[in-house]
């Protein structure tokens, strides 16, 4: 797998979040991943829930930082958008994995990572989990 990484939503809301608990890890992460000049990705729906949780938990200001940089600023985060195959091949996760509490767009990250051969970047263990054993 080449040095390319698909980043969850959880690591850029405590990017952008200075009193999350894991900001000082997600800094730390994000520093590394540029020092290895890993091919950053972003799926269309976790700026949609970057986005949504900065916005609440946070604040609008966060939430405009972070759409502004990943939308407008920065050349080096990719935007992955989920096509009709991935859907499918998303929703083929989500009916049959047995986690209870697992979202349909954790299913959509697993299935995008696999078809673009992207390591997944989260903090969430159960994705982890759950994306190596489907």
């Amino acid at each position: 797998m080449e040095n390319k990484a698909l980043i969850d939503t959880n690591v850029f809301v405590a990017l952008f979040n200075k009193s999350d608990a894991l900001h000082t890890q997600a800094k730390t992460c994000w520093e590394d991943l540029r020092t290895k000049k890993t091919q950053l990705y972003i799926t269309d729906f976790i700026i949609s829930e970057v986005l949504t949780v900065l916005r609440l938990k946070t604040s609008k200001e966060a939430a405009l930082t972070f759409g502004d940089i990943v939308l407008n600023k920065t050349k080096t985060l990719h935007i992955l958008n989920i096509g009709k195959d991935d859907m499918r091949d998303a929703y083929k996760i989500f009916r049959d994995t047995k986690v209870k509490n697992f979202s349909f767009v954790d299913v959509t990250i697993i299935a995008l990572a696999r078809t673009n051969k992207l390591k997944i970047i989260s903090f969430d263990k159960q994705l982890q989990k759950t994306a190596k054993n489907t």
